[in-house]
């Protein structure tokens, strides 16, 4: 990558300055041309022309190809980077934001930071690579004149560095993403809720408000191109004020002349993208704090130091353990799960019976106590090897928009069809796996959409399955086959089974009550 960014570096400049070079000689031609000598006089002339054409073409042809392919697999980087801070980071030190905010950063701020290079660092290279050939050219020809064109490239400079950021304004990330997405997600409640033209508005007032920080954006670059024109204009007629004394004193060739009073414009076509990439920077700049701050961020559930081997057997112990987000949500429980029981997880809501499975998960640490598998602390074990033994099944479990067959291969991609078939059928469940199940199950059933995200958990062969009611959202009889099936599971599969529903918790072998730590209770094995 180093070597073709160097090298995609190199052309930019390359670029820019044939593009120079085709400019000045161009005016060379010109008005040697007016001249009328013979043509056999303008014929490098004429060659320089078209190598400048034809060498700026091939020049940024060749740097887009590179530099394009650079920024794009450092895109693929970062965004791979982002992914695996999310699962580090999941469930728990994703609490403070919404969905729409870490779908913002896995794919706009990773689109944005691409600028950085491509819209700001290349621009800059070229710009300085031009001025300081052109200086030193014209320079060479005329002291005064070189004098003048390096003023005009260092005030612009200036100007362009420190006051067009200034203009664009501090960059701050719209909500309009993360709301559009949340009303998205949750269209129906809104609209059952009454609560959909809100909704809409508070859109739209995001918009127009998202509107103005573009225009002033938009303003800041088209006043830093005029700051380049008028800077431009000026220098033409100071180049022009000094070559007048030195033409006359006959110390500089007519013919050079008009090749040196368009040297400002030559320095103008360089400059000129340094007003778009200023106004971009502020942009770019807080884009790749957002996606450091993610990237950057302690898990909640800190990693093994000294990982030890996964065990063979699934107990699962809990000694005293304190369950709990930013405070204790329960009072101490101890808890004894033995390979093959079916265990029912009871309790009101808030009581703490989903923050219980992600812990049986090591997806949230305790507060206080011990977790352990096979008699061994969970903070001693790698977080994969816990969730290769315990899988949890959410109250909404993902379901992607594809075929059936794809949304089980997530849990082992390199199953084949008859270990899917098998899966689904200890689920109880028989679906063509070339069906589509649409967005978020759309086209499936409530017990088929259950079903197939227990199939999927089978087939990554977890050896306990906590899950976390099951029953939510089906009716009497499409429960009571689910659970049926559910506890068909064992002995083979340790079962932790959270419900509300006591006729659901009737089923289990023991039955265990989690109540909160502010209605004083205790929990019962």
């Amino acid at each position: 990558m180093r070597a073709r960014l160097a090298l995609g570096a190199v052309l930019a400049a390359v670029a820019q300055v044939a593009a120079t070079g085709l400019l000045l000689t161009s005016a060379w031609l010109i008005v040697r041309a007016a001249q009328q000598p013979p043509v056999l006089y303008l014929m490098i002339a004429i060659v320089g022309v078209r190598f400048f054409g034809v060498g700026r073409a091939a020049a940024v042809y060749t740097e887009r190809l590179l530099t394009h392919d650079v920024a794009l697999e450092t895109a693929i980087r970062t965004r791979i980077e982002v992914y695996a801070a999310v699962a580090r980071l999941a469930p728990h030190g994703l609490a403070g934001r919404r969905h729409g905010e870490v779908v913002q950063q896995a794919v706009e701020d990773v689109d944005t930071v691409q600028d950085r290079l491509l819209r700001i660092r290349l621009p800059w290279w070229s710009a300085l690579s031009v001025v300081v050939v052109l200086t030193t050219v014209v320079g060479v020809v005329e002291p005064a004149a070189g004098a003048v064109v390096a003023a005009q490239a260092l005030v612009t400079v200036l100007v362009l560095r420190i006051a067009v950021p200034r203009w664009s304004g501090a960059s701050v990330a719209s909500p309009l993403a993360p709301d559009v997405t949340e009303a998205a997600r949750n269209a129906a409640e809104l609209v059952a809720l009454g609560a959909a033209d809100a909704a809409v508005a508070t859109a739209r007032s995001e918009i127009a408000r998202t509107a103005r920080v573009d225009r002033r954006r938009a303003h800041a670059g088209g006043g830093g191109s005029a700051v380049v024109l008028v800077l431009t204009a000026a220098s033409v007629a100071g180049t022009a004020a000094v070559l007048g004394p030195v033409l006359a004193a006959g110390t500089i060739a007519p013919l050079l002349v008009g090749v040196v009073l368009l040297a400002p414009l030559a320095l103008a076509e360089a400059l000129d993208p340094l007003a778009d990439a200023e106004r971009r920077r502020p942009v770019v700049a807080a884009a790749e704090r957002r996606l450091r701050d993610l990237v950057d961020a302690a898990p909640a559930v800190a990693p093994a130091v000294d990982p030890a081997p996964r065990p063979d057997d699934p107990t699962i112990e809990l000694d005293a353990v304190t369950l709990g987000w930013a405070t204790d949500l329960t009072t101490p429980m101890s808890l004894t799960v033995r390979p093959g029981e079916v265990v029912g997880i009871g309790g009101p809501s808030g009581s703490g019976k989903s923050t219980l499975a992600l812990t049986l998960a090591r997806m949230v640490a305790p507060r206080r106590g011990t977790v352990r598998l096979g008699g061994v602390d969970l903070t001693e074990l790698r977080a994969e090897d816990v969730r290769s033994v315990v899988g949890v099944l959410g109250q909404d479990e993902a379901v992607f928009d594809t075929t059936v067959r794809e949304n089980l291969r997530i849990a082992r991609p390199a199953a084949g069809d008859d270990e899917l078939v098998a899966a689904m059928a200890r689920a109880g469940l028989a679906l063509d796996l070339e069906r589509g199940v649409g967005e978020r199950g759309s086209h499936l059933s409530g017990g088929e959409r259950q079903r197939l995200a227990l199939a999927r958990l089978l087939l990554g062969g977890h050896r306990v399955l906590v899950l976390d009611e099951p029953t939510e959202h089906l009716d009497g009889p499409l429960a009571r086959a689910l659970v049926e099936d559910v506890l068909a599971l064992a002995p083979e599969h340790t079962v932790v089974l959270i419900s509300h529903d006591p006729a659901v918790l009737e089923r289990c072998g023991r039955q265990v009550v989690v109540e909160r730590l502010d209605a004083r209770s205790t929990v019962v094995a």
